[in-house]
């Protein structure tokens, strides 16, 4: 919630006081999300960085840092990110519906 209303430092910093054994990459996640909906490039990156320790065989999360570069013309860095993906080989599963 504080993400999505903007309080993106509030929701770091809660995020970073959950202790290890409940904390997981979904947290990290949502915030990285919330980075994307208000466009903060800088805290992206460094959530995406905290995500990619936790797990690296995620597509979605380097795409959507990917996008937000992109977002903000940041072109060549959403490039990187995405030869970074083909590099190790992480694949982006297509979304679907079940309507």
């Amino acid at each position: 919630m504080l993400g999505r209303a903007g309080r993106l430092e509030e929701a770091k910093k809660m995020a970073l006081e959950i202790p290890a054994e409940i904390l997981n990459v979904v947290i990290w996640r949502t915030l990285l999300g919330a980075c994307s909906f208000h466009g903060n490039v800088e805290m992206g990156e460094r959530v995406t960085m905290k995500i990619l320790e936790m797990e690296r065989a995620y597509g979605g999360d380097y795409v959507l840092m990917s996008n937000i570069f992109a977002g903000v013309g940041k072109f060549g860095d959403a490039e990187r990110l995405r030869k970074m993906m083909d590099e190790r080989n992480v694949l982006k599963v297509a979304g679907h519906s079940l309507v």
